[in-house]
């Protein structure tokens, strides 16, 4: 899986907006694609919601998720306070 980081300046970016600018991204590195679940670094929240990881790695279980589904690409927005996962629409 590709990593992607987004330089953002704006350190109060909240969720919504990195979720679109993260969304963004991954349509122009893979066209049409689908987005295969999100990890919040500051809140330790992930979707699915159920794919939270350990204390000492809780990103862990949606990384494991994504990539068992075939992610492409995971888009780091913020230095890993957001990170999206994504892969490419079949049709």
């Amino acid at each position: 899986m590709r990593k992607l980081n987004l330089e953002i300046q704006d350190e109060t970016l909240d969720f919504k907006s990195a979720e679109k600018m993260a969304d963004s991204k991954a349509e122009t590195e893979l066209g049409d694609c689908i987005r295969l679940g999100w990890y919040n670094d500051e809140l330790k929240l992930v979707a699915p919601a159920d794919l939270l990881g350990s204390k000492e790695e809780p990103e862990r279980g949606i990384v494991a998720f994504a990539e068992s589904r075939g992610a492409e690409i995971e888009v780091d927005v913020l230095g890993g306070r957001y990170r999206f996962y994504y892969k490419k629409f079949d049709d």
